[in-house]
């Protein structure tokens, strides 16, 4: 209880998930613990190390 976990949503402040969703990895449309081996703030990986910060770099990468 209280872990932080990645995965695909409704968007909301609560979700409850049932339990076949909840043990599978993230690629499989469930939900996987966020990895963060270097203690980093988790707010981050919601700006420039989460997805808007990837699209952002690949399309300077390939625009740029």
């Amino acid at each position: 209880m209280g872990d932080i976990v990645i995965g695909i949503a409704d968007f909301s402040e609560y979700q409850i998930v049932d339990g076949e969703r909840a043990g599978k990895g993230y690629s499989e449309r469930g939900f996987d613990g966020l990895v963060n081996p270097l203690g980093l703030d988790e707010m981050l990986f919601l700006g420039a190390l989460g997805m808007s910060g990837l699209t952002g770099y690949s399309s300077f990468y390939e625009i740029g």
